[in-house]
């Protein structure tokens, strides 16, 4: 899995307002967010798909919207009930557990 994500607002310091772009198992979306407050429920996000991930990052470029982080990982999904429980893992970082 790989995502890069683009500060919309950099020059103003942060706005709280960003786009991920996520390639994963051959599926590429991109995800809108915006944080409202400090609890994990506080921020909002709307995602679509889109066709190619080096494509969708050169429109986001030529927007001038800055890269701000760039990752590459690995992840493992399990499904259980309609849970998804996902473990990351990358070099230097313990692995975690993630549930959506």
């Amino acid at each position: 899995m790989k995502r890069r994500v683009f500060d919309i607002e950099a020059h103003k310091g942060g706005s709280g307002k960003w786009f991920r772009l996520r390639e994963r198992a051959g599926k590429t979306t991109l995800t809108y967010k915006e944080r409202s407050g400090i609890e994990i429920g506080d921020t909002k996000e709307i995602e679509v798909e889109v066709g190619n991930f080096e494509d969708m990052a050169t429109i986001l470029q030529q927007l001038e919207w800055n890269v701000t982080a760039y990752q590459e990982n690995k992840r493992t999904l399990y499904v259980l009930d309609n849970v998804e429980m996902c473990i990351d893992s990358r070099p230097k970082i313990p692995a975690f557990l993630e549930i959506e």
